[in-house]
């Protein structure tokens, strides 16, 4: 089980891979903004129905307020917070190991062929043999762990352009009274609504609900953080 994440300010800057956990911190932060922006946008009552008993046939109107852009912005800078979390932990593993930081990045492929070009050309290897052993296991690439490299895939995508949420609604039921002889007295109220935020289709993770899919990738990136310093604390100190 993980441990909990601590706030920015319970980090202590000397601790192992403070800047990644700041990062995660931060992350954490803008999952909570989402969750509360959803929660406001459902308190809003964004979907309302009407009885038009003065068109003929008579009809049922349904509307519904669209979300902002602002769902969109948080999105992406927790996904961007996420994945830079990676790149700091890897920059930290080379100083750790002695080598030079620069141009060190936690290293993406297209596919498991690649992947050991990629650890060199984003420098990895110099975080040691035993710590690219370790990266192997979490498979970054499509056909591997293929969430993890959607993280990556996203964090491109928003740099390019907005992540927009489709607000998504399932199980709206409209219920009222109807009275044939006094169409005005009709009343009509919507029920079990179920509103939350989805990826577009166009999207690594079409249709699937954001705040879970953010969760889980949080978990998945707290566990690498987590694994690779298991790692450096079981190592014996360079001299």
């Amino acid at each position: 089980m993980l441990p909990p994440l601590k706030t920015v300010a319970e980090i202590d800057e000397k601790e192992l891979f403070a800047a990644s956990y700041v990062k995660l911190a931060r992350a954490q932060k803008f999952i909570d903004d989402l969750e509360s922006e959803l929660a406001r946008y459902i308190a809003s009552k964004p979907l309302s129905a009407r009885f038009r008993h003065e068109e003929n046939p008579a009809t049922i109107h349904v509307q519904w307020t669209g979300i902002t852009m602002l769902p969109g912005a948080i999105i992406g800078d927790a996904i961007h917070n996420l994945r830079t979390s990676l790149d700091l932990m890897a920059s930290e593993l080379a100083r750790i190991n002695k080598k030079s930081d620069s141009d060190v990045y936690f290293p993406f492929a297209a596919t498991a062929d690649k992947f050991e070009q990629v650890i060199n050309s984003r420098n990895f290897d110099r975080a040691g043999e035993d710590a690219v052993l370790l990266l192997k296991s979490f498979a970054p690439y499509r056909g591997g762990n293929d969430r993890l490299r959607a993280l990556h895939d996203l964090d491109i995508e928003d740099k390019h352009k907005a992540l927009v949420p489709t607000g998504h609604t399932m199980n709206v039921k409209i219920e009222g009274s109807y009275n044939i002889d006094n169409l005005a007295e009709n009343t009509l109220s919507l029920i079990g609504e179920d509103i939350h935020y989805t990826f577009p289709p166009n999207t690594v993770f079409g249709g699937d609900r954001i705040i879970e899919t953010l969760k889980d990738l949080m978990q998945i990136v707290h566990g690498i953080v987590e694994a690779f310093a298991g790692l450096v604390r079981s190592r014996k100190p360079i001299a």
